[in-house]
């Protein structure tokens, strides 16, 4: 493989188009300042790179240390060398940048050796729910493979290794194990070295990538697209593999019936992991919404004492566990709904099916990618993948982070009350 260390000028108009298409799309509706942003940042980028080029010193992307590869005859696969007796152990090459397809039907019909296939995870819990769909399609087109599960163990700005909890669920996996990983500049180069050093032989490891862009299908789409298995004609919602609930669960769940029957629930999710991003207006929104009658069920340590309030322990309950309780709940009420910002929750109502406010709270140029019909999104941007009656659009300032230089969108929780009360009433959003 050629060493990924040095960027070229091509890594560079690459990433550079990238962040300029992410103009277009977040400024859409303001096309001149849209040019603004494109120019001046442009302009900035150039002088900095070429200044940098002039020195000797250009931004060197992280090297990721893997065991020695060398080309098989198909592209985009590569054999693993890693020397004792361990043979017949194949992965793909990732990108440098931009996404790649790879043609796994193809690469399995010349190589019956293969008898495993190792997914490899590097994603968060969100990530992971709206794409579980895909596990049993690849299971489908080649019902004699074994299938394993590696989740890294490292908890960054790509993954979670709750990941592993949820994977532990789905009987489709042979084993699900961590792997020692790290992240790297691009997402698709995360090493996974580790996973291939402890790779069986006869085994395929295969990275879950995907399209994360403008341009992106569905998450179930994508993958399916992108290793080469036919893809279903209708998407249909995440059916998260779950198992039976432990007794303490399911006992749980019969208390919490029996206190909320008859009620009107909302789930609510309003902190994000990898983002650190919190809605600073929580405690109000919850404050007003209680008094409307709904009780609220929420795994966010948001500190709120109210009788009407239910806070998930999450040392008590694991990601696996809240989501059996909610759908434990949604048996016994149809007066559910969600309010979640973009995260693991607006999955979660798509397992669940409850009509949800999903809360845009950045730019996302991949957003239709992850949408389901049960969602409404509210937005400061246009997002053409989204159907316009479950676009939301509101005129609201950004809040820049001083850390991270992020953008985020706090939406006026006021505005948040009356469409869920629309919801409740069955009229329109928009």
């Amino acid at each position: 493989m050629s060493d990924q260390s040095t960027p070229t000028v091509k890594d560079f108009t690459d990433a550079l188009g990238r962040r300029l298409q992410s103009f277009a799309i977040k400024y859409k509706d303001k096309p001149l300042f849209a040019a603004y942003k494109a120019a001046a940042f442009s302009v900035r980028a150039v002088f900095v790179f070429g200044l940098q080029l002039a020195r000797g010193k250009a931004p060197k992307a992280k090297k990721i240390e893997k065991p020695p590869l060398s080309l098989t005859p198909h592209s985009g696969f590569v054999a693993v060398e890693r020397g004792g007796d361990a043979q017949n152990i194949f992965t793909i090459a990732p990108p440098a940048s931009g996404h790649q397809t790879y043609d796994v039907p193809a690469f399995l019909a010349t190589h019956p050796e293969v008898t495993t296939i190792d997914f490899v995870f590097f994603m968060g819990l969100g990530d992971y729910v709206v794409g579980c769909n895909f596990f049993q399609l690849f299971r489908d087109a080649f019902p004699n493979l074994k299938m394993r599960a590696w989740v890294s163990n490292h908890a960054d700005g790509n993954n979670s290794p709750l990941v592993a909890d949820l994977l532990r669920e789905n009987a489709l996996f042979e084993r699900v194990e961590f792997f020692e990983g790290r992240p790297a500049k691009f997402w698709k180069l995360y090493d996974y070295s580790d996973a291939l050093q402890k790779a069986a032989d006869g085994t395929l490891v295969l990275p879950v990538l995907y399209q994360h862009d403008a341009e992106a299908k569905s998450r179930v789409r994508s993958l399916c697209e992108t290793f080469g298995i036919e893809t279903p004609s209708l998407i249909l919602p995440p059916n998260l593999p779950l198992k039976a609930s432990s007794e303490t669960v399911a006992s749980y769940v019969e208390t919490l019936k029996s206190r909320l029957r008859g009620q009107k629930l909302i789930y609510l999710q309003l902190v994000g992991r990898s983002s650190r991003y919190e809605y600073p207006y929580a405690k109000d929104l919850i404050h007003d919404l209680v008094a409307l009658g709904f009780f609220i069920i929420t795994a966010d340590a948001l500190n709120v004492d109210h009788p009407q309030v239910i806070t998930l322990d999450t040392k008590q309950f694991s990601i696996t566990d809240s989501i059996k309780i909610l759908k434990g709940l949604h048996q016994i009420t149809s007066e559910f709904y969600g309010i979640t910002i973009s995260s693991v929750g607006s999955a979660i109502t798509s397992v669940l099916g409850i009509p949800s406010i999903i809360m845009q709270q950045k730019c996302d140029e991949a957003i239709h990618s992850v949408y389901f019909s049960n969602q409404w999104i509210v937005s400061n941007y246009r997002y053409h993948g989204i159907p316009d009656d479950r676009l939301v659009l509101v005129d609201q300032p950004p809040r820049k982070t001083e850390f991270e230089k992020i953008e985020y969108f706090d939406f006026d929780k006021d505005h948040i009350v009356e469409l869920i009360r629309n919801l409740e009433r069955h009229k329109p959003l928009n």
